[in-house]
């Protein structure tokens, strides 16, 4: 079995991958692998998993994620590994198990053999080392164990190091130049590896680079962090100025020529030190200096003191002459922004050590060709042996054949027409012995695939290899590979105002941008919409981006000429395999701003493992692309918004309706399933519209576990899909499919998180299906939702309409569930509108509906909803008798956040009589609950009752930190209800501890607001409180009639406080 923490946290049993779960389990295993043979107590896991605020239920959550883990280890028959020791546990692998401990132990290897003498076994050792990291420490973790994975990379770029060290030793510095070059970019304050970058150059003839090394390096860490570089790496500068060959370890097989500095032909030194350490390296481009004619940078200098260049070469002391090609096509006027991609090609393609090859990859239309011209132009002076441009046409239905290229090119470099060798191999030789030795940049555009462009590849130093691809050719060994992304926003205004001019953009600056966005930020997009309003001067363009608004029209629009994005992605399409193809075309029908493998597998009805295979393909054919990874460890991916077009375009064409229907119902009825059984593991207290859901698929197990562990991972990652599926399902009236998810999501962590704009969108867009397709009873349940959501919104005489209409309907159509629902909706919003009569009457009626359906849930929400009703009116008894029945009610149903709503009623029925003591100990009940079941706005409720309930009885400590965190929960979840309560409390705490500007701040604010809400019952409670407030500041004029005005309030709502005139419950 192996343990794997060296890159994604994984356990192999064999060939077989264990499901160890979302990122909790792996986080717990990777923290017990890390401390290998040691105890990890519970409260440091804890501490690990849930840095900031654990829930109550961590103990207990840990100990499922062990089970967890330790039956999948069990059915390995590993069931062993995790072991119960106090105050926790303890992880015992055996000898080789753990990749991280092989590694320590190859790097020691590696380091006694090189202490040995034995450089190339201690080469060997350290190369081990590093095979065994696939990509970054406890990827896909997230923070959870950053210092952890942070000194894993530690650990890697010092064995780096230690092997280059021994590599230097053994002369090898050919091999690692264009490594440490690469390495240096990655890590350019590290300058251990800069000093060997420029040990390596120098041995290779090339000392004004490694010179420009050094000064790239040392305005690096003035600029960044203020100091000059450590003792280390200026004697290995000092030494490269005095060509000190002795301390730099040159020799005579490291240099170009056969003669050394010091005249000694066969003269062997080593590095002075082969353990010389230099300290620390990111990526920096600067200007490479290759702009003007007398520029030496990166020339190979020779034994007379000349340099290369003009054409010819100086080869073993004769001259051999050749044509000098320039074959580059011209330098578009209008290239824009890469300047990132350029600096980096142009330091990967000038060196004359090996051969440099150099893949620029992306999709169809981002301006690869464009980039390679404009850096092959940049180069040109480099090359002075000439630039050869080949077009491959590798997406067409003719790929260029390398036979043939071979053969064009053999006679451009002066090869004899008529005796041109028969074969490939031949040919390829031939070309290669033609190159050898000369400065020429060969571009090969649009290659199809690594076998195309192997035959054209030079095989001696000199020349350099520049590929524009839209696959990743990542099988092409040595070659450094560079992704094009579309235009930055900005990058993309500036082409099109290169080709439509300054004047005009200038005057319609939001236009452009919407353009740009509407061309996905696409360079050939932009650049077709640029040509046409260059060629349609009486278009504004504002007119040509609402041109470009409807995705029914975009793709036609982009056309001018020959130039035509939807045959750019055309080519792309139809070059890939059949499966891929109708991947691509549902992905399109689905539209999902983001997704999964797992969301992958469900449209096609594949298994995961061939899902991910197919989706890597789309995305090697820069169709789709990486976006990152989730909270639960998966890679997203996202398909550009063009190509998105053009797929479903493809599916409307090619798919059968029913197989579209089958590919949407196939994604939405898993997501519904997975969503009910949330909803079922924590149920959200409310009364549920639907009692099943007959479109639900359930998922495979694997994917369900991973999903249940932590839902709000999961819910983040798919939120946005999730809105854009109820979309679709309705635009293709799937009316009751669209109607299922809305309420599901209704019912789940949507409502928790206050997700209400995604919340509306999906109720209109099904509500608009369930009409088209006269689904009244659909019709009533989407419109009961939506008057939740307008109370959630605090609009609550909006609410209240829907919720009639949603009352009239499920009378209509018999659906008891239904009208209990819409009564307790109708009776809160009453409530908060201060109609208690209307509020009791509604509630009344829903209490004889809930108790006689059996409905616990119902009868907990309705029953709490009156308890609160009751205390408004202060009716004290009747409110404890309603909620103690609520709290059964919930209890019984296994609602816990039901239950946590009822006590924080409770808990203000107490305070409002007095009994404070009680009052706060039920708040911090509800509180403790509103933090297990991670219900932040909630929690931020939870936090003003207790307050306030502390705060009456003159407990202040620690209060104002609380009161301050929950009011920025409610700003943020644009909760202005809870805003204004939360400010309100705020105001007293100011009050009381006579931070009296502080207490009128929050007092005016909050009046503001429920006069925004239409709110005078608790505009009148916070008048009362800045008629303490004018009291206080020795107003007694302003805090009688402020009080009086809070007092006709009172009055005419029939509400407690007209006979209490005391302080208010809420």
């Amino acid at each position: 079995m192996e343990f794997r923490v060296l890159g994604p946290v994984e356990v192999l049993d064999g060939a077989r991958s264990l499901q160890l779960g979302g990122p909790k389990p792996r986080t717990l295993l990777a923290a017990l692998l890390l401390e290998s043979g040691r105890v990890v107590s519970v409260d440091r896991l804890i501490d690990i998993l849930w840095p900031l605020s654990p829930p109550g239920s961590a103990p207990a959550l840990i100990q499922t994620y062990v089970s967890a883990l330790r039956k999948e280890l069990l059915a390995a028959g590993r069931g062993e590994v995790i072991e119960t020791r106090a105050p926790g546990y303890v992880v015992r692998t055996r000898p080789g198990e753990l990749d991280s401990e092989q590694f320590e132990a190859l790097v020691a290897e590696g380091r006694r053999r090189a202490a040995a003498g034995d450089l190339e076994g201690a080469s060997g050792s350290f190369v081990a080392a590093l095979g065994l990291w696939r990509g970054e420490a406890l990827g896909g973790l997230g923070e959870a164990l950053r210092t952890e994975a942070t000194r894993l990379e530690e650990m890697r770029l010092s064995a780096i190091e230690e092997r280059i060290t021994t590599d230097l030793a053994r002369n090898a510095e050919s091999e690692i130049v264009a490594e440490l070059r690469s390495l240096v970019g990655e890590h350019p304050t590290r300058e251990r590896l800069r000093g060997q970058l420029m040990i390596a150059l120098y041995r290779l003839g090339m000392q004004a680079e490694a010179l420009t090394i050094f000064q790239r390096g040392r305005d690096l860490l003035v600029e960044e962090l203020g100091i000059e570089p450590g003792p280390e790496l200026r004697a290995i500068h000092e030494a490269v100025l005095r060509a000190d060959d002795t301390t730099l370890g040159w020799t005579s097989i490291s240099r170009p020529d056969s003669t050394s500095r010091t005249g000694t032909s066969d003269q062997r030194l080593r590095l002075r030190d082969p353990h010389l350490r230099l300290p620390n390296p990111r990526h920096e481009v600067q200007d490479l200096g290759f702009g003007g004619p007398d520029s030496r940078a990166g020339r190979a200098e020779h034994p007379d003191g000349r340099y290369s260049g003009s054409g010819e070469e100086r080869v073993e002391g004769t001259r051999r002459s050749g044509p000098v090609l320039a074959q580059l096509p011209p330098e578009p006027p209008d290239f824009t922004g890469r300047r990132h991609e350029v600096e980096m090609l142009a330091e990967l393609l000038v060196p004359r050590v090996g051969v440099p090859v150099a893949v620029v990859s992306g999709q169809g239309g981002s301006g690869k060709s464009a980039l390679a011209g404009h850096v092959g132009h940049r180069l040109a002076r480099e090359f002075s042996d000439g630039q050869i441009h080949v077009e491959l046409r590798g997406m067409t239905d003719a790929p260029a054949a390398p036979e043939e290229v071979l053969g064009r090119l053999l006679r451009e470099l002066g090869a004899d027409p008529v005796n041109l060798p028969a074969g490939q191999e031949e040919r390829a030789a031939r070309y290669r012995s033609l190159l050898a030795g000369r400065r020429v940049l060969i571009v090969l555009d649009d290659a199809a695939d690594e076998r195309q462009v192997r035959p054209l590849l030079p095989g001696t130093p000199g020349p350099a290899v520049l590929i524009t691809s839209r696959n990743r050719l990542a099988g092409l060994a040595g070659a450094a590979f560079t992704e094009l992304a579309v235009l930055s926003p900005d990058e993309g205004v500036e082409l099109l105002t290169r080709i439509v001019g300054q004047d005009r953009v200038g005057k319609q600056e939001e236009a452009a941008r919407r353009i740009v966005a509407l061309c996905g930020h696409l360079p050939l997009a932009i650049r077709i919409a640029g040509a046409k309003l260059t060629s349609r001067r009486a278009w504004s363009l504002d007119l040509m981006a609402d041109r470009l608004t409807s995705e029914l029209r975009r793709l036609d629009e982009l056309a001018v000429g020959d130039q035509e994005v939807r045959a750019g992605i055309e080519l792309s399409y139809r070059a890939l395999p059949g499966p891929a193809r109708r991947g691509l075309r549902l992905l399109g029908l689905l539209g999902l701003p983001g997704f999964c493998a797992a969301t992958v597998g469900a449209l096609l009805g594949l298994p995961r493992d061939e899902a991910e295979d197919l989706i890597e393909g789309l995305v090697d054919a820069q169709l789709v692309e990486h976006t990152g990874t989730d909270g639960l460890g998966d890679l997203r991916y996202r398909i550009h918004d063009l190509v998105r077009i053009f797929a479903r375009e493809r599916a409307e064409s090619e798919d059968e309706p029913q197989d579209r229907v089958a590919a949407v119902e196939g994604v939405l009825g898993r997501w519904l399933w997975l969503i009910q059984q949330i909803t079922l593991a924590a149920p959200s207290g409310s009364i549920h519209l639907r009692e099943a859901y007959p479109h639900a698929i359930e998922v495979e197990p694997a994917l369900a576990e991973s999903v249940l562990a932590d839902p709000r991972a999961w819910f983040e990652a798919e939120q946005d899909s999730l809105v854009v599926g109820v979309e679709v399902a309705a635009a293709m009236d799937l009316d009751e499919l669209a109607g299922e998810l809305a309420s599901a999501l209704c019912g789940s962590v949507f409502v928790v998180h206050n997700r209400l704009q995604a919340w509306t969108r999906t109720h209109d867009a099904a509500l608009a299906a369930a009409r088209r397709a006269g689904n009244k009873h659909g019709e009533a349940r989407l419109l009961a939702e939506l008057g939740e959501l307008k109370f959630a919104q605090d609009r609550f005489a909006e609410a209240r309409e829907c919720l009639i209409q949603a009352l009239a309907m499920f009378r209509e159509v018999g659906d008891a569930q239904g009208e209990t629902s819409a009564l307790a909706s109708l009776g809160a919003s009453c409530r908060e509108q201060g109609r208690f009569a209307e509020a009791l009457e509604h509630l009344d009626a829903a209490r004889i509906t809930a108790r006689a359906m059996g409905e616990e849930a119902a009868i907990g929400q309705v029953t709490r909803l009156r308890g609160s009703v009751r205390l408004e009116l202060g009716d004290y008894s009747l409110a404890q008798e309603d909620l103690a029945e609520s709290l059964t009610a919930y209890r019984n149903a296994g609602s816990r956040r039901g239950e946590a709503l009822t006590l924080r009623s409770l808990s203000l029925v107490h305070r409002a009589m007095g009994e404070l003591a009680l009052a706060e100990d039920l708040a911090a009940q509800s509180l403790a609950i509103f933090r297990e079941v991670g219900d932040e706005l909630l929690e931020a409720f939870g936090v003003q009752a207790w307050a306030k309930s502390r705060l009456r009885q003159g407990k202040y400590d620690g209060l104002l930190t609380q009161l301050e965190n929950a009011l920025a929960v409610s700003r943020r979840s644009a909760d202005r209800f809870g805003t204004a309560l939360t400010l309100r409390t705020l105001g007293e705490l100011h009050l009381a501890e006579a931070r009296y500007d502080h207490a009128a701040t929050c007092f005016d604010e909050s009046i503001h607001l429920w006069d925004e809400l239409d709110l005078p019952l608790f505009r009148a409670r916070t008048l009362r409180d800045v008629s303490h407030l004018h009291t206080r500041l020795g107003d007694p004029t302003t805090a009688h009639a402020t009080l009086q005005s809070a007092l006709q309030i009172f009055d005419r709502y029939g509400s407690r406080e007209y006979n209490e005139l005391t302080e208010a419950p809420d």
